[in-house]
């Protein structure tokens, strides 16, 4: 088991996200995430590295340095980040933090076909759990948000 928390940071740098990303042009296709239960870390801090919702242009879209995680740096939110993408889908999956943490839980960027069901979340620190940039036909269903979904799904131009 890896602890991310051990590794020597050669920068100040916040937990990063699992990401499910591609670039321009060729997007990764059916992407089916079913019955998982994940447990992040968290604890981010505003402090350190900041992509607020409103610049998530700001993600590097390094294709030369792609397939490499590290090449993006800091990363708009805490569970999933979800660029370039068709046909992706949450099926009974629940998600949590250690620590608190002030991204969104899911940063979806240039997604077509998304659904959600039977997705659980306990908490999150920013009340719009899921972001949507240039992201089209979302279906959610059994979802278990603090909040109500209008609130919990943010869509941006």
């Amino acid at each position: 088991m890896l602890n991310l928390r051990a590794l020597p940071k050669s920068q100040p740098h916040n937990l990063l996200p699992a990401a499910i990303v591609a670039i321009p042009g060729h997007f990764i296709e059916n992407v089916i995430l079913e019955d998982v239960d994940i447990t992040y870390g968290g604890g981010a801090s505003e402090k350190i590295a900041n992509i607020g919702i409103d610049h998530l242009d700001q993600v590097e879209e390094d294709e030369a340095g792609y397939p490499e995680f590290f090449m993006f740096g800091e990363l708009p939110a805490w569970a999933f980040y979800i660029r370039h993408a068709k046909g992706v889908t949450f099926k009974n999956v629940k998600i949590s933090h250690e620590e608190a943490d002030f991204r969104p839980l899911l940063v979806f960027d240039d997604v077509r076909d998304i659904s959600i069901h039977g997705l659980k979340v306990d908490k999150s620190e920013n009340k719009h759990f899921i972001i949507l940039k240039n992201s089209k036909i979302i279906r959610t269903g059994n979802t278990n948000f603090p909040v109500n979904d209008a609130i919990a799904i943010k869509s941006l131009p």
